[in-house]
Protein backbone atom coordinates (compact mmCIF):
# COMPACT_ATOMS: atom_id res chain seq x y z
CA UNK A 1 0.00 0.00 0.00
CA UNK A 2 1.48 3.24 -0.55
CA UNK A 3 0.24 6.76 -0.05
CA UNK A 4 1.05 10.28 -1.98
CA UNK A 5 1.05 13.13 -0.61
CA UNK A 6 -1.00 15.08 -3.51
CA UNK A 7 -3.42 12.65 -4.16
CA UNK A 8 -6.87 11.34 -2.53
CA UNK A 9 -6.98 7.94 -3.33
CA UNK A 10 -5.67 4.40 -1.26
CA UNK A 11 -4.85 1.62 -3.69
CA UNK A 12 -5.39 -1.28 -1.48
CA UNK A 13 -3.95 -5.04 -2.78
CA UNK A 14 -5.73 -8.31 -1.03
CA UNK A 15 -4.30 -11.64 -1.65
CA UNK A 16 -5.93 -14.55 -0.78
CA UNK A 17 -4.08 -18.03 -0.65
CA UNK A 18 -6.69 -20.30 -2.48
CA UNK A 19 -9.31 -19.30 -4.45
CA UNK A 20 -11.45 -22.26 -4.30
CA UNK A 21 -15.24 -21.66 -3.06
CA UNK A 22 -17.26 -23.64 -1.19
CA UNK A 23 -20.90 -23.52 -1.05
CA UNK A 24 -22.99 -25.59 0.79
CA UNK A 25 -26.80 -26.29 -0.13
CA UNK A 26 -29.61 -27.96 2.00
CA UNK A 27 -32.82 -29.72 0.17
CA UNK A 28 -34.94 -31.52 2.43
CA UNK A 29 -36.41 -34.82 1.32
CA UNK A 30 -39.74 -35.30 2.73
CA UNK A 31 -40.56 -39.16 3.29
CA UNK A 32 -43.68 -40.67 1.81
CA UNK A 33 -45.47 -40.86 5.47
CA UNK A 34 -44.35 -37.17 5.50
CA UNK A 35 -46.09 -36.10 2.08
CA UNK A 36 -49.54 -38.48 2.81
CA UNK A 37 -49.58 -36.94 6.32
CA UNK A 38 -49.60 -33.21 4.60
CA UNK A 39 -52.08 -34.00 1.77
CA UNK A 40 -54.49 -35.93 4.35
CA UNK A 41 -54.41 -33.04 7.01
CA UNK A 42 -55.48 -30.66 3.98
CA UNK A 43 -58.04 -32.66 2.59
CA UNK A 44 -59.21 -33.42 6.22
CA UNK A 45 -59.62 -29.31 6.49
CA UNK A 46 -61.66 -29.07 3.32
CA UNK A 47 -63.80 -31.66 3.91
CA UNK A 48 -64.83 -30.05 7.00
CA UNK A 49 -65.52 -27.04 6.08
CA UNK A 50 -67.64 -28.45 3.39
CA UNK A 51 -69.41 -30.79 5.47
CA UNK A 52 -70.18 -27.67 8.11
CA UNK A 53 -71.28 -25.07 5.09
CA UNK A 54 -73.22 -28.49 3.32
CA UNK A 55 -74.97 -28.90 6.99
CA UNK A 56 -75.68 -25.16 7.39
CA UNK A 57 -77.04 -25.00 4.27
CA UNK A 58 -79.61 -27.84 5.04
CA UNK A 59 -80.31 -26.04 8.16
CA UNK A 60 -81.18 -22.81 6.26
CA UNK A 61 -83.15 -24.77 4.30
CA UNK A 62 -85.75 -26.48 6.80
CA UNK A 63 -86.09 -23.92 9.32
CA UNK A 64 -86.94 -22.19 5.93
CA UNK A 65 -89.73 -24.81 4.75
CA UNK A 66 -90.88 -24.98 8.17
CA UNK A 67 -91.52 -20.93 8.65
CA UNK A 68 -93.28 -21.32 5.63
CA UNK A 69 -95.57 -24.33 6.54
CA UNK A 70 -95.87 -22.13 9.76
CA UNK A 71 -97.43 -19.61 7.89
CA UNK A 72 -99.85 -21.27 5.50
CA UNK A 73 -101.29 -23.61 8.39
CA UNK A 74 -101.88 -19.74 10.12
CA UNK A 75 -103.34 -18.19 7.11
CA UNK A 76 -105.32 -21.71 6.70
CA UNK A 77 -107.14 -21.25 10.23
CA UNK A 78 -107.75 -17.75 9.94
CA UNK A 79 -109.43 -18.30 6.51
CA UNK A 80 -111.70 -21.29 8.83
CA UNK A 81 -112.23 -19.14 11.39
CA UNK A 82 -113.26 -15.87 9.20
CA UNK A 83 -115.61 -18.43 7.52
CA UNK A 84 -116.67 -20.25 10.74
CA UNK A 85 -116.95 -17.10 12.66
CA UNK A 86 -119.86 -17.84 14.49
CA UNK A 87 -119.62 -21.37 14.76
CA UNK A 88 -116.31 -20.40 16.55
CA UNK A 89 -117.69 -18.39 19.08
CA UNK A 90 -119.91 -20.83 20.19
CA UNK A 91 -117.58 -23.36 20.66
CA UNK A 92 -115.75 -21.27 23.06
CA UNK A 93 -119.15 -20.65 24.77
CA UNK A 94 -119.26 -24.24 25.85
CA UNK A 95 -115.52 -25.15 26.88
CA UNK A 96 -116.17 -22.02 29.20
CA UNK A 97 -119.29 -24.00 30.52
CA UNK A 98 -117.67 -27.24 30.48
CA UNK A 99 -114.78 -26.06 32.63
CA UNK A 100 -117.26 -24.43 35.10
CA UNK A 101 -119.57 -27.34 35.41
CA UNK A 102 -115.85 -29.55 36.10
CA UNK A 103 -114.26 -26.69 37.99
CA UNK A 104 -111.70 -26.53 35.97
CA UNK A 105 -111.21 -23.04 35.61
CA UNK A 106 -110.02 -22.15 38.47
CA UNK A 107 -106.56 -24.27 37.48
CA UNK A 108 -106.21 -22.04 34.47
CA UNK A 109 -106.52 -18.78 36.03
Amino acid sequence: MFHEKGCQTIQVEISFADFTITTTTYKPKFEVFEILSVIGSYMGIYLGISMFSVSTLFEILINLFLMKRKKAIKRIRNIRHQANGERSQSHSRKTQVFRRRNRISSFNN
